[in-house]
C-alpha cells in the first residue's frame, strides 16, 4: 500500500487490492464456527480466489501488458462460485469444496506461469527463473493439497481430521502470500535497477557525446587517448592526430545567425564522418574545432586524409551559409611522447595552416611546413604483409626515406644528408637479411629470385651513393631510388608476391 501511494503504479495498486482480498479471506477462516457458513466459508473462498486473480492481473500489468481485465477471469470466478455453491451446507462435501478451491488456484498458477515464461523488458532472466520456480512450487502445493484432502477424507482417522488438515493448509497458503510479497519486491527491485542502469547509460552517453553533432566530446577523449597511446608504445604502430578548424566560423554566425552556424557544424561533422575509417575516432574538440584520432596511420597518411576532408568540405555549399572551408593541422605521435607534447604540435600545425591563408593542410615539421616530398611517400594499410617484423621494417624504411628527402629538399648540410643516406642504406641491408630469413622459414619457392632482386637494389644504392656524394642537393636520384625502385617496384610488386606464403605460414605455425 505504501509503495502504491508513493509510486502511483497501477500494478502496485492491483497488488494492494489482492492482499486486501486475501486478508479478508484469512480473517474469516478462524471464524468459521462462529459466523454463518456463507460468510465464513463461501465468501472466504471466493475472496481467496479473487486475490489470486488480482495477483495475476498485477503481474501482467507490471510486465507491460496493457490489456484490460481479461474476460476469462470473470469466467474463472463464476465457475469457481458455481462449483463451490452446491457443496455448501453439507459437512461431507468439505473435502470436495477444498479440492475445488485448489483446482481454481492451480489454474491461477498456470496463468501466472505463462506471464513469466516469456521475456519481459527490464526484468533479468535470472529473476524470471526465480518467479517461475515460486509459481511452480505454488502449483505443486495445490496439487498436493488435493491429494492430501482426498486421502484424509477417505481414511477417517481419529487424529488426522479434515479440520486439522485444512488448518495446516491454510497456514501454508498464508505463508505463500508472504512469498508473493517477497516476489513482488524482487521484481520491483530488479526493474528499478534496470531503469537506473538505463538512465545511467543515457547520462553517460550525454556526458561523452556532443549534443548538437552526436560526436564524441572532449570529455570522452581522455578515455580513448590513453589506451591508443599505450597500444602504439606496445605494438610500435603509427598513430596520428588531425585537428580541424572551420574557417571564419564567427562570420557565419554574425551574417547568418547561430541556427545557420549549428547547421554548418552538423553538416561538416556528417561529411567528415562519412569519409573516415571505422577505426578512426572523430571528436568535437570545442566550438568549430574537430579532432580525429587515426590509429595505424602515419603523418603522411593522416595528411592525405586531411586533404581529402578539406576538398569534401568545400565541394558543396551548405544551406544558409554557402561554401565553407576548413584548415587542418596534422601530427604523428612519436613513441613515448606525452599527450601534451603531441597535442601542442598538432595545435601548432593547425595555427600554421590558419596563418598561411586558411583552407589548407599543414603537417607538423620542426623545420618548416609541409614539404613537397612529404606528400609522395605515404604508407598505406594494404602494404602490410601480416608479418610484424617485415611490416615494422617497411614502415621504418618509409620514415627514413621521408626524413632523407626532406633533409635534402631543405638544403641541410651535406654531411647530415650523407649520414641519413648511410643510415637508410644500412637499414635496407638489414631488412633484406631479415626478410630472407623469414621467407626461408615460410618455404617461399621464389626465394632465390627474391635474393637476386635484393642484390640488385643494394648495388643501385651503392651506385647512387657515389652520385649523392658529388651532388647531395639533387633529390632526383634519391627520389628515383626510394619511390620508383624500393617502393613501387619492390615493396608493391615483388614483395606482394610472398604475402600469401606469409599468411599461410602464420596459420600453419
Amino acid at each position: 500500500m505504501i509503495l502504491a501511494l508513493d509510486r502511483k503504479d497501477r500494478s502496485l495498486w492491483t497488488f494492494t487490492f489482492a492482499f486486501a482480498a486475501a486478508s479478508v479471506a484469512f480473517a474469516l477462516l478462524p471464524l468459521q464456527s462462529r459466523l454463518n457458513p456463507w460468510i465464513s466459508i463461501f465468501f472466504a473462498d471466493i475472496s481467496l480466489f479473487t486475490a489470486h486473480l488480482l495477483l495475476i492481473r498485477g503481474f501482467r500489468l507490471f510486465c507491460g501488458t496493457t490489456v484490460k481485465w481479461p474476460r476469462r477471469f470473470w469466467a474463472y470466478l463464476a465457475a469457481e462460485a458455481a462449483i463451490i455453491l452446491p457443496l455448501m451446507g453439507e459437512r461431507h462435501y468439505d473435502g470436495l469444496r477444498s479440492s475445488a478451491v485448489s483446482v481454481g488456484l492451480i489454474l491461477c498458477g498456470i496463468e501466472c506461469l505463462v506471464v513469466f515464461l516469456r521475456e519481459i523488458p527490464g526484468i533479468p532472466a535470472k529473476t524470471r527463473r526465480s518467479m517461475v520456480g515460486i509459481v511452480s512450487a505454488f502449483i505443486a502445493f495445490q496439487t498436493l493439497r488435493i491429494s492430501l484432502v482426498t486421502w484424509v477424507s477417505a481414511m477417517a482417522h481419529p487424529i488426522i481430521t479434515l479440520d486439522l488438515t485444512n488448518n495446516f493448509i491454510d497456514l501454508i497458503t498464508i505463508s505463500f502470500f508472504v512469498v508473493w510479497f517477497g516476489a513482488i519486491m524482487l521484481l520491483d527491485s530488479s526493474k528499478l535497477i534496470y531503469e537506473m542502469a538505463k538512465k545511467n547509460e543515457m547520462l553517460e552517453n550525454v556526458a561523452l557525446h556532443d549534443k548538437l553533432t552526436g560526436l564524441f566530446n572532449r570529455h570522452s577523449l581522455d578515455q580513448v587517448i590513453k589506451s591508443e597511446m599505450e597500444r602504439q608504445d606496445r605494438y610500435h604502430a603509427p598513430l596520428s592526430l588531425v585537428l580541424m578548424d572551420i574557417d571564419h566560423f564567427k562570420l557565419v554566425n554574425d551574417l547568418h545567425g547561430h541556427d545557420a552556424g549549428d547547421r554548418v557544424l552538423i553538416e561538416v561533422a556528417e561529411r567528415v564522418r562519412s569519409l573516415i575509417r571505422d577505426n578512426d575516432m572523430l571528436f568535437r574538440w570545442g566550438g568549430e574545432e574537430f579532432l580525429i584520432i587515426s590509429p595505424e596511420t602515419d603523418g603522411m597518411g593522416a595528411g592525405a586524409l586531411a586533404e581529402k576532408l578539406r576538398l569534401e568540405i568545400q565541394a558543396k555549399a551548405i544551406d544558409a551559409a554557402g561554401i565553407v572551408t576548413a584548415s587542418f593541422g596534422v601530427a604523428e605521435r612519436a613513441e613515448g611522447e606525452t599527450k601534451d607534447q603531441w597535442f601542442q604540435r598538432v595545435d601548432q600545425a593547425m595555427y600554421r595552416a590558419k596563418n598561411s591563408g586558411r583552407n589548407r593542410v599543414e603537417i607538423w615539421s620542426a623545420e618548416q611546413s609541409l614539404a613537397a616530398a612529404k606528400l609522395i611517400i605515404n604508407w598505406r594499410m594494404e602494404w602490410n604483409s601480416g608479418n610484424m617484423i617485415i611490416d615494422r621494417e617497411h614502415r621504418e624504411l618509409v620514415r627514413l626515406g621521408n626524413e632523407l628527402l626532406n633533409t635534402v629538399i631543405s638544403r641541410a648540410p651535406s654531411t647530415d644528408s650523407l649520414a641519413l643516406f648511410d643510415n637508410l642504406a644500412t637499414h635496407v641491408k638489414t631488412h633484406f637479411d631479415d626478410e630472407e630469413v623469414i621467407l626461408d622459414k615460410a618455404k617461399y619457392p621464389e626465394l632465390e629470385a627474391h635474393r637476386g632482386i635484393h642484390r640488385g637494389l643494394i648495388d643501385e644504392i651503392t651506385a647512387i651513393r657515389g652520385r649523392f656524394v658529388e651532388n647531395s642537393s639533387n633529390p632526383a636520384p634519391l627520389f628515383e631510388l626510394l619511390v620508383n625502385k624500393i617502393i613501387m617496384e619492390h615493396m608493391l610488386s615483388a614483395d606482394t608476391q610472398f604475402f600469401p606464403w606469409i599468411t599461410a605460414s602464420k596459420k600453419n605455425g
